[in-house]
């Protein structure tokens, strides 16, 4: 038996990646090796890789529920790659502050470099390994499809991902479980920082990788075999030399980049139309944060929303206006534990914003961070593409992706994601 191309690329990961870079910091002592560095670098890998290897078991898992219902399989599969999304970047978020913010106030030489560059950059991967993790499924689905039908089932995925992305990438999904549910745990779980608005934001570019991922294999199949012409009949598929395997897998590709298409627009014609009340259903907690020592630094990840400081906290014995910006800060988070009626001073704990409400300002963080240099893309795009051959060869079988062999007929079997078959499966 040999090893998956899944289990390849893990004991690839594990084997010579950590090893390598530790003997590398070792022996070129071009970086002190610290503990704390290695905590941070660990997290880094399995943020990502965890997200890389995230996208082999939603698939196995859409496959298997795909035999029993296709339309549970599509809802299941819009609401586990969002919500599996959402999950990576909030751990990975807490591990920054855990790992990296809280070090450096002891010591600042905890942790050397910028690692908020690091975190850009797993939220990057992350956001890319989802989105073409959610389209190699739906062509695994299409390449295995015995008839038209499974468009249908096709948009109706890219529907529910539409509606739900739309909702997440707004923060409206956010307010209205906030609404809903108003209680402080709630509210503090789902209350949007720096990171959400840098994860958001990278969803506009980073959600169109993919297709060049798609279309590079459509790419080299046609050069392999030479075959540019594709049938109609040719569904379910009998002449896996076709370029982009059927007609099927055409239209899904073209059915996803018209979904993330619609879906940009969307998202900003309502943040420029209708932006969700971020500041009435979570005011209070934003304004609670500066209360706590360790987040008084608007360069905190935590804080993305920031009350200036009536100039009343502002006094002629201050030697300087940060210490009195701070100290306003302390007072306002003070006022909002205590349940006061601030409302004089410009804020009010039920978020009503009155005409003395202080200027709010959108916190500096992460903003040199947000420039993504070549060469760190096109080693996402390597990922994205390593992803997207073992993804299909786990869902199709060895030998499917570049045309050499037909999908099995008795559908998936769990074993892919860990054998590599010599053979090509039985049509």
């Amino acid at each position: 038996l040999v090893a998956s191309e899944w289990v390849s690329s893990n004991i690839a990961c594990s084997v010579f990646l950590f090893p390598g870079l530790v003997a590398y910091a070792r022996f070129c002592k071009k970086v002190p090796l610290t503990m704390g560095q290695m905590k941070w670098y660990v997290t880094v890998v399995l943020g990502t890789f965890g997200a890389w290897n995230n996208v082999m078991i939603i698939l196995a898992i859409y496959l298997t529920l795909y035999e029993m219902s296709g339309v549970l399989a599509s809802i299941v599969l819009s609401m586990a790659f969002a919500s599996s999304e959402v999950v990576f970047v909030k751990l990975l978020s807490a591990a920054y502050v855990r790992l990296v913010m809280e070090p450096r106030s002891v010591d600042p030489m905890a942790i050397l470099g910028d690692q908020k560059q690091a975190l850009t950059m797993c939220v990057v991967c992350i956001h890319t390994f989802t989105e073409l993790g959610r389209l190699l499924c739906l062509m695994v689905g299409a390449i295995r499809a015995e008839s038209w039908s499974f468009i249908s089932l096709s948009l109706l995925s890219l529907l529910v991902s539409c509606f739900v992305n739309c909702m997440i990438r707004t923060l409206w999904l956010q307010c209205l479980i906030c609404r809903w549910l108003p209680y402080p745990r709630v509210t503090k779980l789902f209350c949007p920082t720096s990171v959400t608005a840098l994860h958001n934001d990278a969803k506009f570019a980073m959600g169109w990788l993919r297709f060049a991922t798609a279309l590079g294999l459509f790419l080299g199949r046609g050069l392999i075999h030479g075959q540019w012409v594709v049938s109609l009949l040719d569904v379910p598929l009998r002449d896996n030399t076709a370029w982009c395997f059927n007609l099927v897998v055409l239209c899904l590709v073209l059915m996803c980049m018209a979904a993330e298409l619609l879906e940009d627009v969307i998202v900003h014609y309502v943040q420029e139309h209708n932006p969700a009340p971020i500041w009435k259903v979570f005011s209070g907690y934003m304004t609670l944060r500066f209360g706590d020592p360790r987040q008084e630094d608007i360069y905190h990840p935590n804080h993305l929303l920031v009350p200036c400081v009536p100039p009343q906290y502002i006094t002629e014995t201050d030697e300087c206006s940060c210490v009195a910006v701070d100290r306003g800060r302390r007072t306002l988070a003070a006022a909002v534990q205590n349940a006061e009626d601030v409302g004089q001073r410009g804020l009010s704990k039920h978020g009503r914003c009155s005409d003395l409400l202080p200027p709010l300002t959108a916190s500096p963080n992460l903003k040199h961070a947000r420039t993504i240099h070549t060469l760190q893309l096109q080693g996402v795009t390597g990922a994205s593409l390593v992803l997207a051959i073992t993804a299909l060869s786990v869902g199709l079988g060895n030998g499917v992706v570049f045309g050499h062999c037909l999908p099995s007929a008795g559908g998936f079997t769990w074993a892919n994601l860990f054998v590599f078959h010599r053979q090509c499966p039985e049509a």
